[in-house]
């Protein structure tokens, strides 16, 4: 087995079959959410693989970039991508990714100080999940037939009628954008839980338009952490060897999960993900 270790340009030091196997595993569940597994990367290359400067961040994106494509066609296939959602999401979260870079490299860069950071985050998102299973009737997979946009936008499903609020998602779309791109998830792993939780939105009609939005915000987070790596000497350049094999192994995870979504209760998703969260937060903040 010693012949299948390979030492990444990062320095990480792996079985060469680990960093896909790893994603594909996780990208083929959390995806049913609406989630690349982003989040879960972040914590495996920091405390298994040993990872923890900057780049670490970087290289979560270009996870996202490789892997995310995939979901996004199966959801366009199954006419499940809401455009209003995205559009209210991308609008916020665009110019919170500059906000989320200049954080990650000017005051986060300490990787006990960052592991803190991600440890609050990820025990505020594990919250609202797991609140957010009891307290209402599961939503049926349902497609998309209409949408209306406005201050309160409107989607009309097979089934019924969803409606939201497009200032609202937009505005803490801009705080989830500087938050996630600082932490290297692109924001969906957060607006997901938001949008069920908060805005009572279905998970299936939600998770499409997360995904799509962290793909576009992985790309432009990328380009900004390569450029502030060179103008200011500090490594958040990615590993992009080490980020192809992720996105490799996420790339048919996420697709698998996505097709499936609509055969697996939401309840259990959310079960298993609540209490994910819960441990990896415990583990960084104690």
């Amino acid at each position: 087995m010693e012949g299948l270790i390979y030492q990444f340009p990062s320095g990480v030091r792996t079985y060469i079959f680990l960093p896909s196997a790893f994603m594909f595993f996780v990208s083929s569940f959390v995806s049913l959410g609406g989630l690349s597994g982003a989040f879960l990367l972040l914590p495996f290359q920091m405390s298994i693989l040993g990872y923890t400067s900057p780049g670490v961040t970087a290289t979560n994106f270009i996870y996202n970039i490789v892997s995310i494509p995939s979901g996004i066609y199966s959801h366009i296939k199954n006419r499940s991508l809401s455009l209003t959602i995205f559009s209210s999401i991308i609008l916020g979260t665009f110019p919170g990714i500059f906000l989320g870079c200049y954080l990650r490299t000017v005051y986060l860069i300490d990787p006990t100080r960052f592991k803190k950071f991600a440890g609050v985050i990820l025990g505020l998102l594990a919250v609202k999940v797991i609140k957010s299973i009891w307290g209402r009737e599961e939503d049926e997979f349902s497609r998309i037939i209409g949408e209306r946009f406005g201050l309160k936008a409107k989607i009309y499903l097979e089934k019924r009628t969803c409606e939201f609020s497009f200032p609202l998602l937009s505005i803490v779309s801009f705080f989830v954008g500087a938050v996630g791109t600082a932490y290297g998830i692109g924001g969906g792993a957060i607006l997901s839980p938001f949008c069920v939780s908060f805005l009572r939105l279905p998970v299936y009609v939600v998770s499409g338009a997360c995904l799509l939005s962290t793909w576009i915000n992985s790309a432009i987070a990328v380009t900004l952490y390569s450029l502030l790596s060179k103008k200011t000497g500090v490594d958040s350049f990615p590993d992009l060897q080490l980020g192809l094999l992720f996105g490799i192994g996420g790339l048919f995870g996420i697709y698998i999960g996505s097709s499936i979504q609509k055969k697996v209760p939401e309840r259990i998703i959310k079960v298993i993900l609540g209490f994910v969260l819960v441990f990896i937060s415990v583990k960084y903040l104690f």
